[in-house]
């Protein structure tokens, strides 16, 4: 597909992932670890295919009313671990209460991807929901504390000339 995609010149390669290949959750991290190999395979792939003209676009939704999180989609581990309860188990918990109560529509979603898709500058990322970008504003004001705050000092690695 991709020599299809140099030959001709054009070409735009959409990636699923989620708000979850932004930013991580309590009682996801195998979930969240895929996703975010989603979001690098990405970026390296839209740097790749750029001389080409060929486009990427990875699509990151927040939650949205689908069978993601019925019963017959999620399966949890048969035993816990109670020190784990206030974190991962509040989390596991919580999917059943969610499910089918999703914020997001999906239909509207699929509008805005191909809206996206074909505008004259699609994006690299596409967040979809206002609970995607509250994750990932918190992410990058946590994110730019972070690197802030060690910048001297983690800038101090340098050899000595």
């Amino acid at each position: 597909m991709l020599s299809h995609f140099r030959v001709n010149r054009s070409g735009h390669i959409v990636n699923f992932s989620s708000v979850g290949g932004i930013t991580g959750s309590a009682g996801y991290g195998v979930y969240n670890a895929t996703k975010f190999a989603v979001e690098g395979l990405s970026e390296a792939l839209e740097r790749e295919l750029r001389p080409f003209d060929v486009k990427v676009t990875i699509v990151e939704g927040g939650y949205f009313r689908t069978d993601f999180l019925s019963p017959g989609s999620i399966k949890a581990a048969v035993n816990s671990i109670d020190a784990y309860a206030e974190t991962a188990g509040k989390t596991r918990s919580n999917v059943s209460v969610r499910s089918g109560s999703q914020p997001g529509d999906p239909a509207k979603a699929v509008r805005v991807i191909i809206k996206a898709l074909e505008s004259a500058d699609p994006p690299l990322r596409l967040p979809l929901g206002p609970d995607c970008y509250a994750r990932i504003d918190e992410k990058l004001s946590r994110l730019k504390r972070d690197v802030d705050s060690w910048r001297e000092l983690a800038s101090a690695t340098q050899f000595d000339p």
